[in-house]
């Protein structure tokens, strides 16, 4: 992470001068009291962008509470300062639940390979500069500790574990909704990831642990319905379906190693050296398991090894989600197509790599400290060799990522014209055209060009000029979501006003209680407004849509449930 630190966000990556532009903009209205700025009116250089309509809040949050604690003003290093955070609160995370069954010294280990995993480390940070992704890392550890909690407690039939398993319930719908305010991609992998564990973790009941496991990760959807619900509802406003189709589309995105485009055979090799490892422990561990007679197999022990089975098998089944073979699934199971790219599930094949060498590495020592029987020559040779090609592996990794962070900062690889490209597009905002409202999507040649003729750098700026009639206007007062215009008519005659912001569906103009029309202008999509005679003012604003005024009601009424449910496990019943 000391790049990360020292040299900021890496501009030379895929998505890094969207992210940080955004964070520019998200920072600027946060810190002014708009604690959720869904309209950025300062992207695409003034003309504004609905992306926090569609993009998720808590990664921008979490950056603008810590700009704070951030040495300087610049938004580069800002974003780093953020990402590093991640990197060190993953393996935080990490280590708070492998210790819970593992000794310290291989929960250290296991967090430590959380952190430099080649996906996790080198692809998302410094090859696609992915930032929500990288941030939804740090939630992953969370939900399978409560999940692994839930599990456990349900197994159990006093009546003191019934508050126990309450208390799990609500720790999982809490972390899953930070994991889906951060990166739903991922939720959406990871939550039939969860159930599946629970059920092959649970040794009795498993239908309990499917039922407890899936209606906390619905609750979880009900506390994030402020989100979700206009994400979800006003989707057709802009042009996510090009998200999905062309070099976006989920089939171009599968891993062979005949792709090198987009890093795919980056991706490619870095699942053939996590499964590697994998296998590796796993042989190891099931050398050790035959080594053991029945009598001698502790009930820690068999915990053990059938979580090495349950992440083996989970590990093998996300990397086959990423090669082509599983094509048919996508094309069977749609809400899987909306992960947009199928490598994502390599977030799985990284995770479970941890806890399958935190765990084989206790079992051995578990076998170490209390079998006597004798290990056949065989058996020591075949462990030695599978602990020296999984240490092979991971020690591939280190020149791996000292590789692309070379790649992905200027101060290593000089481009003076990519640098003043990436600096042009943070100042202006700029936005890729599938980011911007649906009628602005005739926008789609040279964004300079869009910019210097509509946007804030252009000759004779206004914010709001009339294009039809004569007469004058003036703004009275701009807010993100409120404009205040003043309207002086020269005629008896009805006007056309321009204003400088892309048109969106939830823009309403209002004088004197009468609700305008409002159109787009062609061929730039911004808000054309209607305005009939003698009209002196007009409000041009952005009100709260039904799905924000239900979305926000239903995750209300969902987190003050969730406090009564919690409370209710530290009220002590009276003793009969």
């Amino acid at each position: 992470s000391w790049p990360l630190w020292w040299l900021g966000f890496p501009p030379l990556t895929d998505d890094a001068k969207c992210h940080v532009a955004w964070h520019a903009q998200f920072s600027l209205q946060f810190l002014a009291g708009d604690w959720y700025p869904r309209w950025l009116s300062g992207m695409n250089a003034g003309l504004g962008s609905p992306a926090f309509f569609y993009y998720p809040p808590l990664a921008s949050w979490l950056t603008a509470i810590l700009s704070f604690f951030a040495s300087d003003n610049d938004v580069w290093r800002v974003v780093g300062f953020s990402a590093s955070v991640a990197l060190v609160a993953a393996g935080c995370t990490m280590y708070a639940w492998l210790q819970t069954s593992v000794s310290r010294r291989w929960a250290v280990i296991g967090a430590a390979l959380y952190c430099v995993t080649p996906y996790r480390s080198t692809t998302d940070i410094y090859l696609r500069g992915a930032f929500g992704e990288h941030w939804a890392f740090v939630w992953l550890p969370l939900v399978f500790w409560a999940t692994q909690s839930l599990v456990s407690s349900s197994e159990l039939r006093p009546a003191s574990t019934g508050r126990q398993r309450l208390r799990a319930w609500c720790a999982l719908s809490l972390w899953f909704s930070l994991l889906l305010l951060t990166h739903p991609p991922t939720g959406v992998i990871v939550a039939p990831v969860v159930v599946v564990f629970a059920v092959l973790t649970s040794s009795t009941r498993c239908w309990r642990s499917a039922l407890l496991s899936s209606t906390a990760l619905g609750f979880a959807a009900m506390l994030t319905a402020f989100y979700l619900l206009p994400a979800l509802k006003m989707e057709d406003l802009v042009w996510r379906d090009e998200m999905r189709v062309g070099e976006f589309s989920y089939q171009t995105a599968f891993l062979t190693l005949d792709k090198a485009v987009g890093g795919l055979r980056l991706q490619a090799i870095s699942l053939i050296t996590i499964l590697v490892v994998a296998a590796c422990c796993f042989f190891a561990a099931r050398t050790v398991k035959n080594a053991v007679s029945a009598d001698e197999n502790a009930p820690q022990f068999q915990v053990l090894w059938k979580r090495i089975r349950v992440w083996f098998a989970l590990a093998v089944f996300a990397a086959f989600m990423t090669t082509p073979f599983s094509a048919p699934l996508y094309a069977l199971i749609l809400p899987l197509q909306r992960i947009q790219f199928p490598y994502r599930w390599l977030v799985v094949v990284s995770f479970a790599l941890s806890p399958l060498v935190a765990a084989t590495l206790e079992l051995c020592t578990m076998l170490r400290a209390q079998s006597r029987n004798e290990y056949s020559m065989r058996k020591k040779w075949s462990l030695r060799i599978a602990a020296a090609a999984a240490s092979l592996m991971v020690l591939s990794w280190i020149p791996l990522q000292a590789f692309y962070i070379r790649k992905a900062y200027p101060q290593f690889l000089p481009n003076a014209d990519f640098a003043r490209y990436v600096q042009w597009y943070v100042e202006n905002g700029a936005e890729m055209p599938e980011h911007r409202s649906r009628d602005a999507q005739t926008l789609k040649t040279d964004a300079s060009a869009l910019y210097r003729s509509l946007g804030l750098q252009s000759r004779g700026y206004n914010f709001a000029e009339i294009v039809r009639g004569q007469g004058s206007v003036r703004v009275v007062e701009r807010s993100p979501r409120r404009i205040e215009l003043e309207i002086s008519s020269l005629d008896a005659q009805n006007l056309s006003v321009r204003v400088r912001q892309f048109n969106f569906g939830a823009w309403r103009a209002v004088s004197n209680s009468n609700v305008l029309p409002i159109s787009s202008s062609v061929p730039d999509g911004l808000v054309l407004i209607e305005v009939p005679a003698n009209t002196s003012r007009v409000t041009l604003e952005m009100p709260l849509t039904n799905s924000e005024k239900w979305g926000k009601n239903l995750s209300l009424a969902a987190m003050i449930m969730w406090m009564m449910l919690l409370c209710s496990t530290w009220i002590r019943r009276r003793k009969p």
